[in-house]
């Protein structure tokens, strides 16, 4: 005659989306209650008899009034014998307001929180494997210029490429060979150069960029400066 207790069917249905978190707030009827945000509780500089450090001197008063308002303190602690002789705060009233006002239009929701790994969400590089084909060996080598090359521009045919360098020169470079075709010596750095984009006229300007210093009398070392502009057909 002993009986055992029959297992309860379970049902096969859930949340798909859902955990087992917000079951409790899904069978609820109606918003579920969320309590307002506190207040901060006061420090010791709002007490009625704070300590020495807290209370600012005159000179760090006058300062205050020269700050921005939204930088300056809001409130200045003062120091009273006894509790008796603190005086009505006479911004009690607005403050008041403004937290009823606060807690009337702050919108409250209940949110998860949820802890995520940072590392997990940087993405991962791939290997370099991965990347193949690319360069890996240095085909063509221009040399020739002494100093820094300060600008670069390819002719509009793609056949010859020209380059200004701080050591004063410009030269002109065959595309398919690395091989300098033409060097032209300005003596001063170049600042830009550039191809006409027009493929019926290959012109090549450059702009140059010098220092001239002129002695006088009375003082010498003044330095001054000024662009040249050189237009040269090519070939």
């Amino acid at each position: 005659w002993i009986k055992f207790d029959k297992p309860k069917d379970e049902p096969n249905y859930y949340l798909l989306w859902g955990d087992d978190t917000d079951t409790a707030d899904n069978k609820r009827q109606g918003l579920s209650y969320i309590p307002a945000p506190k207040p901060n509780l006061p420090g010791h500089e709002e007490s009625y008899n704070p300590s020495v450090e807290y209370i600012p001197t005159q000179e760090e008063i006058d300062n205050y009034q020269l700050m921005y308002e939204e930088d300056r303190p809001k409130f200045i602690p003062r120091r009273f014998e006894s509790l008796r002789s603190v005086p009505a705060y006479e911004k009690a009233l607005r403050e008041g307001f403004d937290r009823c006002l606060d807690l009337y239009l702050c919108p409250r929701t209940r949110k998860k929180r949820i802890n995520i790994d940072p590392e997990s969400l940087k993405p991962k590089l791939p290997s370099k494997k991965d990347l193949r084909p690319y360069p890996r060996t240095c085909y063509l080598e221009f040399k020739g210029h002494g100093g820094p090359v300060t600008s670069l521009s390819v002719e509009a045919t793609g056949q010859w490429i020209a380059s200004g360098s701080s050591d004063g020169t410009i030269r002109v470079w065959e595309v398919e060979t690395g091989r300098c075709l033409k060097v032209f010596n300005v003596g001063a750095d170049v600042h830009h150069i550039s191809w006409n984009p027009s493929p019926e006229r290959p012109i090549l300007a450059a702009i140059v960029y010098a220092f001239a210093i002129h002695k006088y009398p009375s003082f010498s070392g003044v330095t001054h400066s000024h662009h040249s502009f050189y237009v040269v057909q090519w070939p």
